[in-house]
């Protein structure tokens, strides 16, 4: 299989707050662990499962250091949006 390598300018993520719903499980979670070790601050959403989406904010900054907020609800609820708002503040 050929491997490709891409050559982006990158830019660190340090101190950048970045949203994140549904950034506690799956495929959001592996995302959520990226970004931290760039040095992010994510504000992860989870619509259910409060205390699995606990003990993933515990193992991540655990293994990564720095903060991991979490916001619970569904991001189409208006609501909810300003909580991620108030939060990233």
């Amino acid at each position: 299989m050929a491997e490709h390598r891409y050559d982006f300018n990158r830019k660190s993520l340090g101190g950048r707050v970045v949203l994140l719903p549904g950034g506690a499980g799956g495929l959001g979670a592996a995302i959520t662990a990226l970004l931290l070790q760039d040095g992010a601050l994510p504000v992860v959403g989870y619509r259910t499962h409060r205390g699995r989406a606990l003990a993933f904010q515990q193992k991540i900054q655990d293994l990564y250091g720095g903060p991991v907020a979490l916001v619970e609800g569904d991001i189409a609820d208006a609501a909810v949006r300003e909580r991620y708002l108030q939060t990233a503040h």
